[in-house]
């Protein structure tokens, strides 16, 4: 009866043993994601919410200069995630070259505020990796060869493929 019981209570210390080891090892994942705007431009500083839906676990992390974001180490779940950044308006994008084209109008009054909102956003757009190309009306209306030319070297400078 006493080898029974050491058997038995060897066989819960093992069970108990299988049980805390297999929670130490509980599975865990990563979520990794790039953050883009409605035209495809990546939203560097983004604040990223990730909140696992069962337990209500939140992580916090910000993007980076190229929009990307992770966090690392999540217990296994679902998860909601949520994104608060800047958005940029671009007048046309082509964000799998990560090229911009920005159009100048002719408007003299444009605001000190306008201005920089425009040098924050073409900055932020190169430091995201973009290449920004500025055109004015004058050069759209006037010279449209010249600037259909330079759009597309520049698109295919970087990877563009027409007729895809």
């Amino acid at each position: 009866m006493k080898a029974l019981l050491q058997l038995c209570s060897l066989s819960v210390l093992l069970l108990f043993g299988l049980v805390l080891s297999g929670l130490a090892q509980a599975p865990v994942g990563d979520i990794t994601g790039t953050v883009f705007d409605e035209s495809g431009a990546v939203i560097p500083n983004a604040q990223v919410t990730i909140t696992n839906k069962e337990t209500g676990l939140v992580r916090n992390v910000v993007s980076n200069a190229g929009g990307q974001f992770s966090a690392s180490a999540l217990p296994s779940g679902q998860y909601e995630v949520k994104v608060e950044g800047k958005r940029y308006r671009i007048d046309f994008a082509y964000p799998e070259v990560k090229v911009a084209i920005e159009v100048d109008g002719l408007d003299k009054r444009k605001s000190q505020e306008s201005l920089l909102r425009d040098a924050r956003k073409g900055r932020a757009l190169v430091k995201a990796g973009w290449v920004v190309l500025h055109f004015t009306w004058p050069e759209i209306n006037f010279h449209p060869e010249v600037v259909i030319s330079d759009v597309i070297a520049i698109l295919c400078s970087n990877g563009y493929r027409f007729g895809r």
